[in-house]
């Protein structure tokens, strides 16, 4: 239907020290019909490069840095499905379902702007930067 998202970069960001651990373009098992440029910055050449994963590597490599820590992050379930992963609920701390009172937004850029005063995903989509402020 040309309809389903897919992984086409994943990025690990330590919280302590907002060091990237893990930042990689992953090809696509399908063919892509729109990679949705404009807002995801992702390319056909970007996704096919000899960079780019696999997304068993992926998911292998990042199921291995993540084991046995808390995983930070905003509306993971998103992340889980699409990387095949599911953490212990325990070990997952997702801002999305931070009682945050009465809002309007709880969107990743809304709240890094309310929260943080910080501008994020304000041209294409960056997944480190959005790690970054979760």
């Amino acid at each position: 239907s040309g309809e389903r998202l897919a992984l086409g970069r994943c990025c690990v960001v330590d919280a302590a020290t907002e060091a990237v651990l893990f930042d990689r373009y992953v090809r696509p098992d399908e063919t892509v019909l729109d990679h949705l440029t404009r807002f995801s910055g992702l390319t056909a050449e970007a996704l096919q490069g000899p960079e780019a994963l696999s997304l068993q590597e992926a998911r292998a490599r990042v199921a291995a840095l993540i084991e046995g820590r808390v995983v930070v992050g905003h509306a993971l379930e998103n992340d889980w499905k699409v990387l095949g992963l599911r953490p212990a609920p325990h070990l997952v701390a997702d801002t999305r379902h931070l009682p945050w009172g009465e809002r309007m937004s709880l969107r990743l850029r809304d709240l890094a702007a309310e929260e943080l005063g910080a501008g994020i995903q304000e041209g294409a989509h960056c997944p480190c930067e959005d790690a970054r402020a979760a």
